[in-house]
Parts: C-alpha cells; structure tokens; sequence
C-alpha cells in the first residue's frame, strides 16, 4: 500500500511538470499572422537534473527469538478462555460507556458485500501491522473478528504480541451475529480516525508485519479430509497436539500412523519451545479440540519463521467426528472412572480383603454377603464351589451384571488362588457396587479348613436386575476383562521380572507401597530402568504419574501381589495393553535374592537434611579446623587421598585414611552419626565428594576442609610423614545398608581420578561438539541476576541453586545418562551438586573446576540471566 501512494505521488508530480510545459508553450493571443511562417522549432526545455534518491531506511531488525518469547510468554500466562468472547457478551460490551475497539480484519471485498459490526475498525489482516496509527492504546480492550472467527484468531495472537493487553477474537461467524440480529452497518466503515498513541517495539512490529503480509486465503486452514490425505502422501509431516494431558488422557489422539506427533499444550508452547521441529521448512500441522488453540499456535510458529504451518479445522472433535482414526482415551471417560476408583480407595478396609474365618461367620448370618465365584466353568465343575456361592467366570463378568445384587449389598468375590477375585473386586467397584471384598486365601485352603462345600457346577442364578450400572463403564470393563480375565490374568514372577530388566529396555515398573514401607525396606533395584513409586491409597489422584504410553511394558509390585493387582486392574480399564503384577510382591523379590536398594526417598530426606542444615555450604578453613583439633573433642579427621598420596607427602597428625573409591566400605572405621567429621584431600574437591556421600549415608555433621594438604602443611600446621596407623574399629554407626550400597556403587566407579572435574576450555569444547550437553548452574538467584551466566548457545541450560536442589527435583534432566555440566561461582557447590546427581544414578555428570569465576577469567562467553 506504500509503493501505491508513493506511486501517485510520483505521476502527480510529473503530470504537473508535463501541464507547466505545456501551459508556457501555448500563445498567450488568438490573432493569425498574414502570411504563415514555418514555426520555429520549440526551444526544447533543458533536461530536469535527476533528483537525488532519496536515503534507504533500513528495514528495522527482526525480533529475536528471546524476545517473541516474552512477548507470547505473556499472553499465554494472562490468557482467559483462550481470549475469546462470545456474541452476546460482545454485544453487552459494545453497548457499555467505555466499549473495546472492534477490529473487523476481513478483506475490502467481504466487508464491501456484507457489511460490518458497528462502529468497527477495518483493517485486513495481512494489513494489520501496516496501521498502527488507528490502533487506540495498550491498555484498552480490542475485539478482533472476520468471517468464520480464524483471522481473528491470527490477528489476536498478532496484537497481543505487539503489546496490547487484553485482545479477544470473537467466537462466532459475522453471518452468526447477523442472524442473531446484533447492529450491522452496509459496507465499508467510514475511514478510521489517526489516534497514533501506541507504538509497538520496531522489531516486534517488523515481525508480525513480515508475517502477516504473508497470510493469505486459505489463512492456513486445513480440513480433515485434507490432512488425512496428507498424513498418507507425505512422510516426513510433524503433528502437533497442543491440547492439554488430561484432554489427551479422555479423548485419545489422532492416529497419525506412525508420523511425529508431539504433545505440548498450548499454555506452556513457549516454555517448551525446545520440543518445536528444528527444521523451520517442516511440514507441521498443528491441532487442539475445535480448532482455536491450535490457530493460536500455528500463528506462533509463523512468527518464529516456520514456513509450513497449517491448523485443522474443527480440530479432534472435527477428526472425531468425520471417522478417522483415534488412538488411547479412556473408552468409558477417565471421569467416570476416577470416580468410582477414588471411592474405592477412599474407603477400603484391609485393601479390600476378607479372610476365611470372618467370610464362614458371615454366611451364617440372617444377612449374608452375596458370594461371587469367578473361577473358569470347567474349575468349578472339576473341584465344586463354596456353599452359595454364583458361578460368573472372570472374563465374563460385565455381561452378566443382571444376576448381581443392589449397590449396596457386600459382596464377596473368590477365585482358585485370589488373584482373580482382587481383579472381579476392582472392577465392580469401578462399577458401582460399594462393599465388595476379595477373600484372602485359595479354594484349597477353604476347602482344607473344612467349610461348607458343594460338588460341581451351583444351580443357574436367578436374574435379579438389582442395580443399573453406568453404561459407558460397563463397556470399558467389559473391553479389559474380555482380554484381560483369561490366563495368566497378568501374573508375573520375581523371576520373569528379573529377565525383563535386563532384556526388555522399555519396561517400568511401579511400586504402590507406601511411603514408610519403601523407606523401611528399599525398593527392587530396577538398575536403569524406571522406577515410579505411587501409594495405592494415591493411584487414581496421582495419574499424572503414570505412563503416557498406554503401550509400554509396565509390572507393578507392592508389598504381597495383592495391591498391585489391583493398581494393574486400574490401569487395564484405562486403556493400557501391557501391565503385569509381581506375584509375591515385594517379598517374593526379595527372598529370591534379586537385589534391592534404597529409594529416592531416603536420598531426598538425607539430602534435604544436609541442604537445609549446611553452614559456609559445609566448609572449614584451614585455622578453624587447627584450633578444632585443640580442643577435648576434636572432630573426627578423614584423610581420602589415594594410598600412594599419603606415603609419598605425609597426613595430618591424627587423620584415619580411607581412600575415597573405597570409604563406602570401611564405615566400620568411622565414628557415631552425630560425631563431627571433617573431610579433607589434596585440593580439597575430594573432601567435598565424601562430604555429600557421609551426609547421604546419615552423618549429621560433616565438612571439607577449604584448602590443600600443601597450604596446610605450608601454614605450618601438624603434619606426619607417611600412612597413619590403621584406623580403629568403632562399628559406632549401622546405616541404611541399602543407602551403603547405592553410595559404594557411586564412589566406586566415580571416585577415582579425575573425580568429576573438567576446566573452562574442557567446557567450551564441549559446548562446541556436544549438542546434548546440558548445563546446570547452581548459584544463587541474585548471583545469576548480579554476574551473569555462562553463555551455553542453543544448549540445554537449567538454574536451580543448591539450596533447592532437591526440591526442584523436578528440573533435572530426564535423561540420565544425558551428559551434564555443573558450576557454581567456584566449584564446591557444584561439586556438592554433581555427588547428589551420582547418588541419584546419573552416569555422566562433570563439576566446572574454578567455576563461573574461573570461565569468565578465560575470557569464554558470557550473558546477561534471563528468567523463564
């Protein structure tokens, strides 16, 4: 539209010149001469001198990536129904003292034939950068709409990210609010009114105008028709599912037949940018459930500079809708389910289970419980039943609920073993039966303890069509126990689990214990593999836990087999296909010899404790720990060089001497828990690896020595040629012999040279060659903020100061064999650091020695901390 003015301006100017010329070369008098005359030759008007070009403005920079990020950071953390607004609230609004401005971004043509909202603004969307000076300013409220409501959405994102404050598209087509009889105005609005009272960042604006001007029809809709054909021709598309998990979990997710589907949901698309395609030229279609949210993302990702962006149409319901395929969800509604599981765990008793003896009494009663076998037809006719009971087979069970009793009638379930009757148990409570218990013991032993028995098959049970279960449930149980109440019933052993750990690489494995069991008796040692540990009473509540892969291997234990039947039950009816529970649980692991070791959770406590309690983060200076060793109780002196260190330069006077790949098992040497102990080596990043190992093992009161063994022997303080005596056998302290292991495991292999460190120019190299480094700073926010950080490029990079450590769990890398560097302002902290990930099993972890002090030195890059 520039060049268009300019261009007038242009041919007005030479048609001036042109009318001038011509105006001087006419005679000023009508008279004729007598007699013609040749005329003379024009005198020819001398050449224009060519006008000086104007001086080229440079085009304005682009925005950088950092800074679309704080732009769509912000509206997706303030966003409210999605920003959008319906009709009728429109309306109200419009009619209000102070109404929002309404952006109508449709093209001349349409707003020429139908009309537009009255009192809006026009201005087509591949326009909208091009027209700031109409905009009104930041802070009041615009209302964007067009046709079908997807440019409005365009334009919104757009808007907000130019720094307007609280922009809504309209949810709903003009000819809706037309038909629904709201104020409509013929044609184009008259000419909008200069305001020139925002003005927008120059790179984000050159952006968003780059962008826009390249929006054209179809504005980058993409019918399902049309995708499903693309999902078939083009193998190399990326789909983006920008919904949110728990959408995800109820409604599954477009089968797109083995092509890149990524999951992130729109509210944190910015944060989780690292999950975006690297190649902006990819094919990438992007949805949600209607269609809105994933035209806001694929206005995003436009805005980034990906080429190839479309949105879906009508999104997953529209897919749904059409007929094409869908994978996961819950087939009853994860609602409906987490209902009735959350009753069943929120009120069982003894998890549910009913021995014989109280079952015997029961029976006896004016009232009994109704009996449910659920064993095979041909197990009952071979071995009988107990006196009373209804024969329903396992995987038969949903399809005769007519022969079951009211809601709340007990009912008792049994089977040869138990382990079915825990499966029937789950289910029909699931269902909506309120008081149903599983007996606690197998056909054999009832039949041995001499209760009542009848032979054979029990007469055909009467339909009693007492209770009306949700249909939708009775589906999905029906589905799962159809496949899943056939033998083995998901019956694993302590042996199978042991070969799946080691062959099966995709296996995780979940411990429903609860919190004091684990911390007592240790988890199975699942080597690398997952280890998820979610309390039954906790199962449903915690689903975000659990696997997004309904596919993946799963085997679950607790303590006997019993719960984690019933937490393998609960994920079945939720749609997952390869779940298995430890027959014998726990025990049965454990008294096969398998190995066991410590749970996070004794990590967490201990190191909790340590971060919590630590002072000068856990150091002694070289006069302090002198005058210490004067006193009546001087604190225990723990020399961890290696052997030939010591022989060849001397300890200090009264040091025991364990080498520090080997201190894990001579804790025999060491003094009681709440003894103080002081570490030291010969530079001292040694002392502070044993520092963090005593405290993970139950010390209380442990510090490295802030100096080398050769300043202290410099300083003139005590010092003794060669080894020390042996050490004395105290045995003053019994750690957790799980908490030993995992510790030995650790400085075994880690404890030896070069003991985790790496220079500045080891890093920078790194950083030059490895695109999966991840770096971790842990100094303190106001250090980050005060100094800066170091600059990693496109690296992973991750900010947790030591003091949250622990708590901010949950910013540690996934991946733990991913390779990792830490650093602090000098290397003591990120020393103590690295320890903490080595006690965790992360296998690739590096402490910057010197620290960030020692990078910035070198003079590597440096920039300025920006918070997420």
């Amino acid at each position: 539209m520039k060049k268009t003015v300019y261009m007038l301006m242009s041919m007005l100017v030479v048609f001036s010149i042109l009318l001038g010329a011509c105006t001087t070369a006419a005679p000023a008098t009508t008279a004729a001469p007598a007699e013609p005359t040749q005329a003379p030759k024009p005198t020819e008007a001398p050449k224009p001198t060519e006008a000086p070009k104007p001086t080229e403005v440079p085009a304005p920079s682009m925005a950088t990536d950092a800074e679309l990020d704080a732009a769509f950071g912000g509206m997706l953390s303030s966003m409210q129904g999605y920003n959008t607004i319906k009709m009728d609230d429109l309306n109200a609004a419009l009619a209000e003292d102070k109404p929002p401005f309404l952006i109508d971004v449709r093209t001349v043509e349409e707003v020429q034939e139908s009309g537009h909202i009255t009192g809006a603004v026009h201005i087509p969307l591949n326009e909208l950068a091009q027209h700031m000076d109409v905009m009104p300013d930041f802070d009041v409220p615009i209302v964007a709409y067009c046709g079908s409501g997807w440019r409005a959405t365009i334009a919104m994102v757009a808007l907000e990210a130019m720094g307007w404050q609280d922009v809504k598209a309209l949810k709903a087509t003009f000819q809706e609010w037309k038909d629904a009889g709201y104020a409509v105005t013929e044609g184009l609005p008259e000419e909008a009114m200069k305001l020139d009272v925002a003005k927008p960042d120059a790179a984000i604006l050159a952006s968003m105008d780059v962008m826009l001007s390249q929006v054209s029809k179809p504005f980058g809709v993409l019918a399902a028709e049309d995708f499903n054909t693309a999902l078939a021709d083009d193998p190399k598309m990326i789909v983006i599912d920008v919904r949110k998990a728990s959408e995800i979990e109820e409604q599954g997710s477009i089968d797109t037949g083995g092509l890149e589907q990524i999951s992130v949901p729109l509210e944190e698309f910015v944060a989780k940018r690292d999950m975006w395609p690297a190649d902006k030229a990819a094919s990438i279609v992007v949805y949600c459930g209607s269609g809105h949210r994933s035209t806001m993302a694929m206005t995003m990702l436009w805005s980034y500079g990906y080429t190839d962006v479309k949105s879906l149409k009508g999104g997953f319901s529209g897919w749904k809708a059409a007929g094409f395929p869908v994978v996961g969800g819950a087939a009853a509604g994860s609602a409906k389910l987490d209902a009735g599981y959350t009753a069943l765990l929120g009120n069982m008793q003894a998890y549910n289970t009913i021995d014989m003896e109280t079952l015997s009494a029961a029976l006896v009663e004016d009232e009994p419980p109704f009996l449910l076998d659920v064993r095979t037809t041909e197990e009952v006719e071979a071995n009988g039943h107990i006196t009373g009971a209804v024969n329903i087979p396992l995987n038969e069970l949903a399809q005769h609920l007519d022969l079951l009793p009211a809601f709340d009638v007990p009912v008792v379930a049994y089977c040869g073993s138990g382990w079915r009757a825990t499966i029937a148990m789950t289910a029909l409570s699931a269902m909506g039966w309120e008081n149903v218990k599983a007996l606690k013991a197998t056909f054999d032993d009832w039949k041995a303890g001499g209760y009542a028995v009848t032979e054979g098959l029990p007469e055909a049970a009467q339909s009693l069509n007492a209770a009306a279960p949700d249909a939708d449930v009775v589906a999905a149980m029906d589905a799962m126990l159809s496949t899943q109440g056939v033998k083995p019933y998901g019956v694993t052993t302590a042996e199978e689990l042991n070969t799946a750990l080691a062959e099966n690489p995709d296996l995780i494995v979940i411990d429903v214990r609860r919190q004091a069991e684990v911390e007592e008796q240790g988890t199975v040692d699942t080597g690398d593999l997952p280890l998820v540990q979610i309390p039954l009473e906790s199962f449903v509540a915690n689903q975000d836990q659990w696997p997004a892969d309904k596919a993946v291997p799963i085997v679950v234990y607790c303590g006997s087999g019993h719960r984690s039947t019933m937490a393998m039950t609960i994920l079945w009816s939720y749609g997952y296909t390869d779940v298995k529970s430890m027959k014998g649980g726990f025990k049965a692991w454990k008294d096969a010899g398998y190995p066991v070791k410590m749970a996070g959770n004794y990590l967490d406590l201990a190191f909790s404790t340590m971060l919590e309690n630590m002072d000068s983060y856990n150091t002694i200076k070289a006069d302090a720990l002198n005058a210490a060793l004067a006193e009546d109780q001087p604190p225990f002196l723990l020399d961890v060089r290696t052997t030939e260190e010591v022989e060849a330069n001397g300890h200090i006077v009264g040091a025991v001497h364990i080498p520090l790949n080997e201190l894990a098992q001579h804790l025999n040497l060491l003094p009681a828990l709440d003894v103080p102990i002081v570490t030291y080596c010969g530079t001292g990043w040694r002392a502070t690896i044993a520092m963090v190992a005593l405290h993970a093992m139950g010390w209380e009161n442990v510090k490295a020595l802030k100096t080398t063994f050769e300043e202290w022997e410099t300083a003139g303080y005590a010092v003794a040629d060669g080894l020390p005596e042996p050490g004395m056998e105290l045995n003053a302290a019994q750690p957790s012999a799980d908490l030993v292991a995992a510790v030995d495991a650790m400085l075994t292999s880690k404890g030896v040279k070069p003991f985790g460190v790496t220079t500045a120019e080891d890093l920078n190299l790194a950083l030059a060659e490895n695109p999966d480094l991840i770096v971790i700073d842990v100094r303190t926010l106001a250090e980050v903020q005060e100094k800066g950080i170091v600059d990693v490029g496109e690296h992973t990079f991750i900010q947790v100061p030591l003091e949250e450590f622990i708590a901010n769990k949950g910013m540690w890398p996934a991946d733990k064999a991913a390779p990792i560097v830490v650093y602090c302002g000098s290397g003591h902290r990120s020393t103590m650091a690295m320890t903490i990930l080595w006690a965790y099993g992360y296998t690739d972890v590096l402490s910057l020695k010197g620290g960030f002090a020692a990078w910035q030195d070198a003079g590597y890059p440096v920039k300025e901390y920006v918070a997420n």
